[in-house]
């Protein structure tokens, strides 16, 4: 609950039930559980998997979301937003008994410049080549600069990032040299570019 009163203030510690404290400039107040009859049901644990699974996610890949997620974390997290972002998309599923992350559908940027509409890509040996084909509106400024994240899915309990580069201007092709070689994994590629001019990125294409 958040709260911009004049009779709480900035306020800070605890209140009966509640905890105070002031979160990115927001008066915050936390509401303890007064009473849990069962900490453990299925749909706790369905819960868990998920979010254990993309925490997994979001710090391997750390530097790629710092990158892509920071401008839009407006008053939240890098985290809380790649996880908004995950169960928006569907990214994340569950059995039962274990989660499940389609890489297809994660996102690792996010922001108001013009999306990418098509891109192709390539891995042969460690280099890791993406080219943007074709975006959703107006091109933006020569000096934009194009990133590709290239995470190895071969293990779904153990993903891996094994390279991010980046380049100036979305013309041509973007080589990333990967930490692996393309016959011993299962490659999926993040695409995206950050607009000079407003400092924004698009959001994040999956190749």
């Amino acid at each position: 609950m958040k709260f911009n009163s004049i009779a709480l203030g900035k306020t800070r510690g605890s209140m009966g039930n509640f905890t105070t404290q002031n979160w990115k400039g927001i008066n915050v107040a936390r509401a303890k559980p007064v009473d849990v009859a069962n900490p453990n049901t299925p749909l706790q644990q369905t819960q868990r998997r998920k979010f254990a699974l993309l925490v997994l996610w979001s710090k391997m890949l750390a530097s790629v979301l710092n990158v892509g997620l920071s401008k839009a974390a407006i008053k939240k997290t890098v985290f809380n937003l790649f996880t908004s972002l995950a169960f928006k998309n569907g990214a994340v599923t569950d059995n039962g008994t274990s989660a499940a992350i389609d890489p297809a559908l994660i996102q690792v940027s996010s922001g108001s410049a013009v999306n990418i509409a098509t891109a192709t890509v390539g891995f042969t040996g460690t280099t890791y080549t993406a080219s943007i084909t074709a975006l959703l509106g107006s091109p933006p400024p020569a000096d934009s600069v194009m990133y590709c994240a290239v995470v190895d899915i071969s293990d779904s309990a153990n993903p891996a990032l094994i390279g991010f580069g980046s380049k100036v201007g979305l013309d041509g092709t973007l080589s990333v040299t990967t930490s692996k070689d393309s016959a011993s994994v299962e490659a999926q590629g993040y695409l995206f570019y950050i607009n000079s001019a407003t400092n924004q990125p698009c959001d994040s294409l999956a190749v």
